[in-house]
């Protein structure tokens, strides 16, 4: 029997129930969206000619997925800031909206007060911290995630609230039946990938198996440029693994080029590719291109389409799905705890030490 089917083994090792928050996930998605929902939102926030997401960390990939979410639709720009700079052109026409959950990150504290400073319209998203501390203080609006749990376990929820908030904001069209229709989709993707299916019937232990002994890079373009960001924190963090993430222009012009040189077989990289049915015609002769030279050169390659999927939320919230459960059976596939994050505690709390703003 497979380590992965069995329960005695992943109650050892996952002591804090990790499981039970990605199991969850179905839940996340209509909690997320009910909160956006109650939210009141400025009507001068809709008239902005620019808005900006500052996010990083484990809201990278929230940002990026909302960010392809609002690509087909919006009638401004919607930039992503993952850094502590804001720029140059950020001004009271623009409207700044800051994504942190704990609301500690320095980068997104530093760019949001630069925001304040220039009279950007303003909205904050966290649980609470600094960042709602600093909204009050700049009488910005602020909206309080309140799902218990880490912040990398809370991608449906936080994209599910600002998916429906950019919806608010006339930034994407999101109804509820298509909220409702993912959240089914997710929980019946569980019924197939859980703990509970045998590796031999679940693709996501399959792929953990795959990951554990191999560089595993993910590849995704179009709309599923941040869920291959997202495979790879979740990969990173819950399983402790190093883990590449591109984008599908950047592999093909670049990183593939390598692949076809290992001297031993055993230390090729595997290479996962995110397919959309959304994404560009032209994406999609890349990918048939790139599965040609992969085959060619012998490349260990896995096609990743997510089926069935009625919309690209849903199709973003099932890719993420399969991304989290494979990434927590690579830890127990490693021996590894899915929930410290020692290294990263350790950094936070030094800078925490030293004060951001006087």
């Amino acid at each position: 029997m497979s380590p992965l089917d069995n329960r005695a083994i992943i109650k050892q090792l996952d002591t804090d129930n990790y499981l039970s928050h990605l199991l969850d996930a179905p839940e996340q998605i209509v909690d997320g969206f009910h909160l956006g929902e109650e939210i009141t939102i400025p009507a001068l926030y809709a008239q902005a000619k620019q808005v900006v997401l500052l996010a990083t960390g484990e809201m990278l990939p929230v940002a990026l997925a909302v960010q392809a979410l609002a690509v087909e639709y919006a009638r401004v720009p919607v930039v992503i800031v993952f850094d502590y700079v804001l720029p140059h052109w950020v001004s009271s026409d623009t409207l700044v909206i800051a994504l942190d959950y704990y609301g500690t990150t320095e980068q997104v504290l530093v760019a949001f007060r630069e925001a304040a400073s220039r009279r950007a319209r303003l909205l904050a998203i966290s649980v609470g911290g600094d960042l709602s501390r600093e909204a009050r203080r700049v009488r910005a609006v602020h909206v309080p995630l309140s799902y218990g749990a880490p912040a990398r376990a809370a991608f449906f929820y936080a994209f599910s609230c600002v998916a429906y908030i950019f919806r608010k904001l006339d930034l994407t069209e999101l109804r509820e039946s298509t909220v409702t229709e993912s959240s089914v989709l997710t929980r019946s993707l569980l019924e197939s990938i859980g703990p509970e299916v045998a590796q031999y019937q679940n693709n996501a232990k399959q792929l953990a198996e795959k990951i554990l002994t191999r560089k595993t890079i993910v590849v995704g373009s179009g709309p599923l440029i941040g869920i291959a960001k997202r495979w790879q924190l979740a990969l990173a963090q819950n399983s402790k693994a190093v883990i590449t993430s591109s984008t599908l222009n950047e592999f093909n012009d670049t990183i593939i080029n390598g692949l076809g040189y290992f001297s031993k077989p055993i230390e090729a990289p595997f290479v996962i590719m995110l397919q959309s049915k959304y994404d560009h015609p032209r994406n999609k002769l890349q990918q048939t291109l790139t599965y040609q030279v992969a085959q060619a050169q012998k490349i260990i390659y896995e096609q990743i389409f997510m089926h069935p999927s009625g919309s690209l939320f849903g199709e973003i919230v099932l890719a993420a799905l399969l991304g989290d459960m494979t990434s927590y059976y690579v830890a127990l596939l490693s021996h590894h705890n899915p929930s410290p994050l020692d290294a990263t505690d350790y950094i936070r709390g030094r800078l925490k030490e030293e004060k951001l703003f006087e």
